[in-house]
């Protein structure tokens, strides 16, 4: 199967370096009336650059269109190639549950990779869906909340209504921001986002 028919699974860009990755289309994946859209990078990528456009229109494209496919893409992909990282959505974030879902199938399934997220759609797992928060905590994929200023962040809890806790990613200049590691340089030579949760630690990243 030509996988890049039907997706385009990056191995790397100047801040990942080399970290396998999926993106979709920002602002339509993301949360309604996302905070960050006037300073969406991907958005600007994708007027400056068409070709970014098309790959991402086309991943999401496959996976509106054939889930299954879309995920046995990637799949085959990290099979394959079998890389250290994987990262999901350099731009856009997590479309719904059952995406979420094949996620955390795609890690069980695949202990030798490290799969990471940042979203910012915290529905997914705060309490009125604690089934994903413990399958979450359970599961080998590393979620982390993407928080920005002013945008409130979630109490999570499990289905006894015990707190749990997701590593967080702060802005520079967010208030909020605390027991962080300072995001230093590119992906592949740190690592960390992948281990907050077994650290304890939240990361700050600059803004670009």
């Amino acid at each position: 199967m030509n996988i890049k028919q039907y997706v385009t699974i990056s191995e790397g860009n100047s801040k990942l370096g080399e970290i396998s990755n999926i993106s979709l289309p920002p602002i339509e994946t993301c949360i309604e009336n996302p905070p960050c859209a006037k300073d969406c990078y991907p958005k600007v990528y994708m007027k400056r650059w068409p070709k970014i456009k098309e790959i991402y229109e086309k991943n999401l494209r496959t996976y509106k269109n054939d889930p299954e496919l879309y995920f046995k893409c990637i799949r085959t992909y990290i099979e394959k190639e079998k890389p250290k990282y994987f990262r999901w959505h350099v731009a856009g974030d997590i479309p719904d549950l059952y995406y979420l879902n094949q996620m955390h199938i795609l890690a069980l399934t695949n202990i030798d990779t490290k799969f990471m997220v940042f979203t910012k759609k915290y529905k997914y797992i705060e309490n009125n869906h604690s089934q994903w928060v413990s399958e979450a905590l359970n599961s080998p994929l590393r979620i982390i909340l993407s928080a920005w200023p002013g945008l409130e962040l979630p109490v999570l809890t499990d289905e006894r209504g015990r707190n749990q806790r997701y590593p967080i990613a702060f802005l520079e200049d967010d208030e909020r921001r605390h027991n962080y590691l300072k995001c230093e340089g590119k992906c592949d030579a740190c690592g960390k986002c992948w281990e907050l949760k077994d650290l304890h630690k939240n990361v700050c990243l600059k803004r670009i």
